[in-house]
């Protein structure tokens, strides 16, 4: 009898719905092994290479736009926020409204679902709340990282979000009950050592350094962005928990944080517009921390902070929509360049467009900081191997496993 193939590891959702799609890191050594042997094969195709040019565009043009807002005077985190999210909404509505108005489309798409759930052997009830509960976290997360560009250099701001996979790894750990390889520990040091530098470097003042980002501030900076990442990573690793318990589609995952982020983002409004202002540089008036009437006001009468809230809903909608194509065609190897040449992009128009300030004081931190980070993230996607103090041998068992596993499904 032909031996019984296991049961396959579902795709994790977050590939689907996060702002940040080139940042998902996977903790399986088998699914990176697969992922990067199945997708280096179509990196040279024209295709991909356009999608990945556009993807560097557009995030690049997101990040550099958030940090613009801020310095035109626009200081509302809940309402970037919101911008982040709209745009999100209208990814949502070019996958949904397939489902809505073809019923051959809606068909077929409930069959695939029952019958991937009947293989996998997992449930398709799954309640609203538990589904939506990642937009809550997003909420908090995203808030906290609009919080943070206020007070942050814009490419150190960029740099320090590639922190969010030492918090996966955590939570993976404390949450999934999952053990983490040799090797990924070694990149998780190396993430560690790189985000406490380039942390550092962001309090270094440079000579002409605007009075929000310096001392100080730029340490309120990094607590508040250290705090979202940990929501950021808990969100990741709770949608692989769904993931791993329940069978459904990612959009309908995405349609249920899009109602609870929404409900979170009103909520906290009401919380917030009674909170007196903590601090000059988090405030987008001196009254409240802040208020959704002085936002709207701002956006009325304000041209500049029209334009930087258009180009940032529709940046992100197309952000979103070519690394949906992405995340499932290239490897992380081709992933991890395509993220490190944003981060370059950012770092070099930030300073030529005078929204962040060259010192060679800071540049002797934030460059080694950053390659730092880049080699953590080459091992853990394991596209840098370490032959030597036993940091390949749980490889080379994952890789035996992998190959094994093809040839069964040949």
């Amino acid at each position: 009898p032909k031996p019984q193939t296991p049961n396959p590891k579902p795709q994790t959702p977050c590939e689907f719905c996060q702002s940040e799609i080139i940042h998902k890191q996977f903790l399986n050594p088998q699914l990176i092994l697969q992922n990067s042997i199945n997708g280096m094969t179509s990196i040279l195709s024209p295709t991909i290479l356009i999608l990945a040019l556009v993807m560097v565009i557009t995030g690049t043009i997101n990040a550099i736009a958030n940090k613009s807002q801020t310095h035109a005077g626009f200081n509302h985190p809940l309402m970037m926020t919101i911008e982040m999210f709209l745009g999100e909404y209208l990814n949502l509505l070019i996958l949904v409204v397939p489902l809505i108005f073809s019923s051959v489309w809606r068909k077929s798409h409930f069959e695939e679902v029952r019958e991937n759930a009947k293989k996998a052997q997992r449930s398709t009830s799954v309640s609203f709340f538990r589904l939506g509960l990642g937009g809550f976290l997003d909420t908090f997360g995203s808030g906290m990282q609009m919080l943070s560009i206020m007070l942050l250099p814009t490419s150190i701001w960029q740099m320090l979000r590639n922190g969010t996979v030492i918090f996966v790894v955590l939570f993976t750990i404390f949450y999934l009950k999952q053990k983490i390889p040799r090797h990924q520990w070694l990149a998780v040091g190396i993430l560690m050592i790189g985000f406490l530098i380039v942390g550092y470097a962001s309090n270094i003042k440079v000579k002409t350094d605007s009075l929000k980002e310096g001392e100080g501030n730029a340490i309120l900076g990094f607590i508040i962005l250290l705090i979202s990442l940990g929501f950021t990573g808990f969100q990741y690793t709770y949608q692989e928990k769904l993931s791993m318990d329940y069978e459904f589609d990612p959009k309908r995952l995405i349609g249920a944080e899009s109602v609870v982020g929404a409900l979170s983002i009103f909520i906290l409004y009401f919380v917030t517009s009674n909170i007196k202002c903590p601090n000059e540089g988090l405030c987008g008036n001196n009254l409240t921390f802040d208020d959704p009437s002085t936002a709207i006001n701002q956006m009325l009468s304000n041209g500049t902070i029209r334009f930087w809230f258009i180009v940032i809903i529709f940046s992100i909608m197309i952000f979103n929509l070519t690394g949906l194509y992405l995340t499932k065609k290239v490897s992380s190897m081709f992933r991890i360049i395509v993220d490190s040449i944003r981060t370059i992009l950012v770092w070099v128009i930030s300073i030529y467009m005078g929204l962040e300030d060259f010192g060679w004081s800071r540049f002797y931190f934030q460059m080694p900081g950053f390659l730092l980070l880049l080699l953590g993230n080459l091992i853990f996607n394991e596209i840098l191997v370490i032959r030597c103090f036993g940091f390949d041998s749980e490889l080379r068992s994952s890789k035996k496993e992998t190959e094994e596993q093809l040839k069964i499904d040949e």
